[in-house]
């Protein structure tokens, strides 16, 4: 953007140049059930969560998956949900055997969570 204050809101650290966000909701079986409005590439995870309708959608006992940097787990637990997201690594520099499991299992979900996204990344209509 030609704008200096439009340039430095769009603009991601992590992916190095300006970008625009969205949250998408996959269910279980891999169907898009939510896509948010766009938000500016130095918005926050958590902000993004907690700007966009997803709260009012949820169910009791919905039980969300997201990556490390969505720290919302107080947010959902007040409505009744349940965040499952990757185990930090504690200050022994290991994973119990428990965390490992679930680890592991939410690994072999995340599989189907990024396909969806990269279909919608590269989503194009046919000519």
């Amino acid at each position: 953007p030609d704008s200096l204050v439009l340039n430095s809101q769009m603009y991601s650290n992590y992916k190095s140049r300006c970008t625009v966000k969205s949250l998408i909701g996959i269910t279980p079986h891999g169907t898009v059930s939510f896509v948010s409005l766009l938000f500016t590439g130095n918005a926050s995870d958590c902000a993004m969560v907690r700007n966009s309708c997803l709260f009012s959608l949820r169910e009791t006992s919905d039980s969300l998956m997201a990556d490390k940097g969505f720290l919302i787990a107080r947010d959902l637990q007040s409505i009744g949900c349940t965040l499952n997201i990757p185990h930090f690594m504690n200050q022994t520099g290991q994973f119990t055997p428990d965390q490992i499991k679930d680890n592991r299992m939410i690994a072999s979900v995340r599989f189907h969570m990024e396909r969806a996204i990269h279909r919608i990344k590269t989503f194009a209509l046919s000519p």
